[in-house]
């Protein structure tokens, strides 16, 4: 998904929903208070997202009758070709996680790179920007980082932040390949069991970087509230009938599914619904709290959103990483000292499933 403040999340999911045949013409959108609520946004957001619906042509608003789906615009078809490229992006990235973690260098992948990269360049249109006020943060889905791109400029006058969610490894590569400040990161090391610094060392050789501890954060099952299946743990996920959905590949949450399937020798295939995959933490959520999905492995945070049951499994890290030269900009200098703060750690601590007792923290690689 392309930079989101909250809107434009919203704007998006409910587009999917109207291309995939989800929402069919005539269907009524919930109401702005209810959407506010789910979404743990303010009123005004939805608002601006539902009219970017309607300059899209995709509802109509209509006083007395609420907004509601339009006829699909003229030439679009329904699972049209947005759908099936990122199909075939998702193979793509499946194919570079495995070749990263296998130990091959960027440069002995750079071709097999490009199919992967263009996810990020033609998934969305995006504006570029040169000004000085704006940092572009790729990266890790996460919902306070989503709040904050909305909240900085109260927070920090004069910054904005643009956001760009589509993995961590996609903030990597976003990093590596320039097309942005800072990438957003929760990617776990089986083999160390660290955070993100054997991915750095891996995709960014021989660069002075800057990781900016922003959280650590409670990850876990999401269930239906009533968990009727009683599932505690991913062993839970074989069950008969149980049906699963999962991060894409990628993604730091992918990544430490995977590894531990493995670890625990559980099979993959033998999970119903593991290869039916959504890009953020409030997509999953959101796919149990309509009854397509029994669980799915996400935040806390997003669990609480949906009134959802969560069962957590791990604390994870999730760092801001950006070039050390870089970090010296001003706006991302200013960032980087506000995460430093108490405020800082107040407003996080503000989300549920949120720790913050290293928030701020800085690891250099020099």
């Amino acid at each position: 998904m392309d930079h989101q403040p909250t809107y434009q999340v919203i704007f998006e999911s409910i587009r999917e929903d109207i291309y995939t045949g989800r929402l069919k013409p005539g269907d009524k959108l919930p109401g702005v208070r209810e959407m506010s609520q789910h979404w743990q946004c303010t009123p005004g957001t939805v608002q601006h997202a539902y009219a970017l619906l309607v300059r899209n042509g995709l509802v109509t608003s209509r006083q007395g009758r609420g907004t509601v789906v339009s006829e699909l615009p003229s030439g679009a078809t329904r699972m049209g070709s947005g759908l099936r490229r990122a199909n075939l992006v998702i193979k793509a990235e499946q194919f570079l996680l495995e070749s990263v973690t296998g130990g091959y260098s960027l440069e002995e992948i750079t071709e097999a790179l490009t199919l992967a990269t263009e996810h990020w360049r033609v998934m969305e249109t995006r504006e570029s920007t040169d000004e000085e006020d704006v940092i572009r943060i790729t990266g890790s889905s996460d919902p306070v980082i989503n709040a904050l791109a909305d909240a900085i400029p109260t927070l920090l006058p004069g910054i904005r932040l643009q956001v760009q969610f589509g993995g961590s490894m996609a903030g990597l590569m976003a990093l590596n390949q320039g097309d942005t400040d800072m990438a957003g990161c929760h990617l776990w090391d089986v083999e160390t069991d660290s955070y993100n610094l054997p991915f750095i060392l891996k995709i960014l050789p021989n660069r002075k970087m800057k990781l900016i501890t922003f959280a650590h954060r409670r990850l876990g099952l999401i269930t239906t509230r009533e968990n009727p299946f009683a599932l505690q743990s991913l062993t839970d996920l074989l069950k008969a009938g149980i049906r699963f959905i999962n991060r894409q590949h990628g993604s730091g949450t992918r990544i430490w599914l995977d590894e531990q399937l493995s670890i625990a020798a559980l099979n993959p295939e033998e999970i119903l619904g593991y290869e039916t995959v959504k890009s953020t933490h409030l997509e999953i959520a959101r796919e149990i709290a309509e009854g397509r999905a029994d669980a799915g492995l996400g935040l806390e945070s997003a669990a609480v959103a949906f009134g959802l049951n969560f069962q957590m499994l791990t604390l994870e890290r999730y760092d801001l990483v950006v070039d050390a030269a870089q970090a010296e900009r001003e706006p991302i200098r200013r960032l980087i000292t506000w995460l430093q703060s108490g405020a800082a750690r107040e407003y996080i601590a503000g989300f549920q499933g949120y720790e913050t007792g290293e928030t701020g923290k800085i690891i250099e690689i020099l």
